[in-house]
């Protein structure tokens, strides 16, 4: 087990409160659902994903996991999320099956961290692995990617796009 929680905040600092257990949250932008690891252990990337209706408190399975996930976001539709799992970059609507983001994207492992433009739907990523470390971008397709940083280095992890999506 773990103990991790996951807690709201209001922005001046007030009115902290337990929301669930789990790790890595990430808020759809309507701010309506929140999608989280829990089970086994979230903060090494072990967790099962799960999705919460913040009005409602309602949580659900959303995809089990059996290898690992570092994180995930929204889609733009709001209805999807994209994550990465076990070498590749998958996306999982609510009804449906989780299916493969184009192979150009995932030629190797230690792709991880995916998150979506919120304006124009470019995905970025980091990669951690000695032979291609950094961070890439990917148009709207997803037809591709692009290395974004030089030199390589492991350093760069975790990207996030401005809510405006004009920086990164």
């Amino acid at each position: 087990g773990f103990n991790d929680g996951i807690w709201a905040i209001n922005l001046d600092g007030n009115a902290e409160t337990f929301l669930t257990s789990g790790a890595r949250p990430r808020v759809s932008r309507d701010g309506h659902w929140m999608a989280f690891l829990r089970d086994g252990g979230p903060v090494t990337g072990q967790g099962n994903l799960w999705v919460r209706e913040l009005p409602t408190g309602q949580e659900s399975l959303h995809f089990t996991n059996t290898d690992t996930i570092t994180a995930g976001d929204w889609n733009g539709t709001q209805t999807e999320v994209i994550f990465d799992h076990n070498c590749v970059l998958l996306r999982k609507p609510f009804i449906g099956a989780a299916t493969t983001l184009p192979l150009a994207l995932t030629p190797q492992c230690l792709n991880g961290a995916p998150v979506v433009n919120p304006v124009d739907g470019r995905l970025a990523f980091h990669n951690l692995s000695a032979n291609a470390p950094g961070v890439y971008v990917a148009p709207a397709n997803w037809s591709g990617r692009t290395k974004i940083t030089e030199p390589a280095t492991l350093r760069l992890r975790w990207p996030a796009w401005s809510p405006d999506g004009t920086r990164l």
